[in-house]
C-alpha cells in the first residue's frame, strides 16, 4: 500500500455546465465528499496535485479542507472518453480501522515463452475484488509471466495476498492464460473482419463532462 498522503480541497459553490468548464479551464476538478451519515461537500481540488497522487497508486488520502482534514477514499475517478481528462471525482470519508470492499487492477509482466512458439496470451481478468482494511488497500496485483507455456495459465489462487485481505472470487479463477492460434482460426478471425461493419461515433470528451451528477456527486 502506498503511504497516506495530503490532498487539499477547497469548498465550491457554483454548479452546472459552465461553472464546471470554467473550473477545468483553471487546473480544478470538481469532486464531491460524502459518507458516515454526514453531510455532503461539493469541492474542488487541483488538477496537477490529484494526478500526482492517481500516478502514485494511492487510494486513500488525508484530506484537508480550510482548517480540517480526515481520511477520505477516492471511490471513483471519471475520465473523459479517451481517458485523458479526470472529469470529476468521488471521494468517501473513511475509518482507517474499518474493512472495505474494494477492486484491485490486476497487472502482467514479463513475456510468456509459449508466445514465442505462436502462443497468444489472453488476460481474462482485469481486476479483482477484495475485502480489506482500508489501511491496507493493495495497489495493484502483478503476476509474473515469463514462465507460461501453451496451455499453461495462472488462477487466482496464484495471486499473492496480503495478510487480512480476503478474495471475493473463486480460487480456480483463470486470471491469464497462454493458448494456441490454429492456422484454420486465423482465416476464420480474417474472414469475420471483411464485413461491412459501421463505424461506431464517439462523443466528445467535453460532451461527457457537461453534465454535474444530480445525486452525492453534485
Amino acid at each position: 500500500m502506498a503511504d497516506t498522503i495530503t490532498l487539499a480541497a477547497v469548498p465550491r459553490s457554483e454548479i452546472g455546465t459552465r461553472a464546471v468548464r470554467k473550473m477545468r479551464k483553471n487546473g480544478r476538478i470538481p469532486a464531491v465528499l460524502y459518507g458516515r451519515a454526514q453531510e455532503v461537500y461539493s469541492l474542488s481540488v487541483d488538477t496537477e496535485e490529484f494526478e500526482f497522487i492517481i500516478r502514485g497508486g494511492n487510494r486513500v488520502v488525508d484530506l484537508s479542507i480550510e482548517d480540517q482534514s480526515e481520511p477520505a477514499l477516492i471511490r471513483e475517478v471519471q475520465w473523459d472518453t479517451f481517458g485523458q481528462e479526470i472529469l470529476h471525482i468521488d471521494l468517501t470519508r473513511v475509518s482507517l480501522d474499518e474493512r472495505i470492499n474494494v477492486d484491485i487492477r490486476v497487472e502482467l509482466r514479463g513475456t510468456a515463452k509459449g508466445v514465442k512458439v505462436g502462443g497468444v496470451v489472453q488476460h481474462l481478468i482485469h481486476q479483482i475484488p477484495v475485502s480489506c482494511y482500508i489501511n491496507a488497500i493493495p495497489e495493484v496485483f502483478q503476476l509474473n509471466i515469463n514462465d507460461l507455456d501453451i496451455g499453461d495459465a495462472l488462477y487466482l489462487r496464484d495471486v499473492a495476498v496480503p495478510e487480512g485481505t480476503n478474495m471475493g472470487m473463486d480460487p480456480d479463477t483463470v486470471i491469464v492464460r497462454v493458448i494456441e492460434i490454429t492456422e484454420e482460426e486465423t482465416v476464420e478471425s480474417a474472414e469475420e473482419g471483411t464485413g461491412s461493419a459501421e463505424p461506431e461515433i464517439i462523443g466528445r470528451a467535453e460532451d461527457a463532462g457537461d453534465t454535474e451528477q444530480t445525486d452525492a456527486s453534485s
